[in-house]
């Protein structure tokens, strides 16, 4: 048997460790479920856009890690309101320093689908005009008439006005899919998208075969586009209504028997 006073500061010290301890294995825990909670996200939301995908995973991420700290937190005996106006505080100036770089990023992902600007076209932005040499995730670059390179950020091109030149901008449909890459037949599904387009035939260009890229592809996922061009522009809208229903028919009975 111990001596009673070796007993008292064996028995203060585990009461000293013990919030320690836990506070440590919940912090560990919330990492965990954080890392999985961001997996199960992404694969929920394949069918959404990068952009939208890591803005949910993000958001999640971080509403449980915050949860996890302020349990944490309340094991030390820390005071909770103070540790939730530090995290607002801080979520605030992340969010105001961030703002304009997040917004560029965000846009890069809604001007190919839905502005029709591409590498080689001749556009206006603003009163900037050029040829369009480069769209990366945060700005355009575009190479005046005189030589100069314009860096027009993407959250720009959204608020402002653009003019593409290019005779055929006005034609050109462009349909982003996203899927698991584990679901992807990649020859099949090429082969089965090009026949979904050529139901329409009668309103696509002739002279302007339909088209699938392979934009990126990883472990978790396949980001591909699919472009068409139509022979009148007044027939651009009608298009692309009915070909994204084919494409959307098409992958949820292609996934359906995967």
């Amino acid at each position: 048997m111990l001596p009673g006073w070796l007993e008292g500061d064996l028995a203060n010290a585990l009461q000293m460790v013990r919030p320690v301890v836990l506070a440590a294995l919940i912090i560990a825990a919330t990492y965990v479920v954080a890392k999985l909670v961001s997996r199960l996200t992404d694969a929920a939301l394949f069918a959404f856009t990068p952009a939208m995908r890591f803005a949910a995973k993000r958001t999640l991420s971080a509403v449980i890690l915050v949860i996890g700290g302020i349990l944490a937190a309340e094991q030390l005996g820390l005071s909770i309101e103070v540790l939730l106006v530090l995290l607002a505080v801080m979520g605030i100036a992340v969010v105001l320093a961030l703002h304009n770089v997040l917004s560029s990023v965000a846009a890069r992902y809604f001007i190919e689908p839905y502005v029709p600007i591409r590498v080689g076209d001749t556009v206006t932005i603003g009163s900037y005009r050029g040829k369009v040499i480069e769209i990366n995730p945060l700005t355009t670059l575009l190479q005046t008439d005189d030589g100069r390179v314009v860096s027009v950020p993407n959250s720009v091109i959204l608020r402002e006005p653009v003019v593409n030149e290019s005779a055929s901008a006005a034609r050109e449909i462009s349909i982003p899919i996203a899927l698991p890459s584990k679901d992807v037949k990649l020859p099949e599904l090429e082969s089965a998208l090009i026949k979904a387009c050529m139901k329409l035939r009668s309103k696509l260009d002739p002279m302007r075969p339909p088209q699938v890229e392979v934009r990126s592809r990883s472990e978790r996922e396949v980001q591909m586009l699919l472009k068409v061009w139509v022979s009148d522009p007044s027939y651009r809208s009608a298009v692309s209504e009915e070909l994204k229903r084919r494409v959307d028919d098409l992958l949820t009975s292609m996934l359906g028997q995967g």
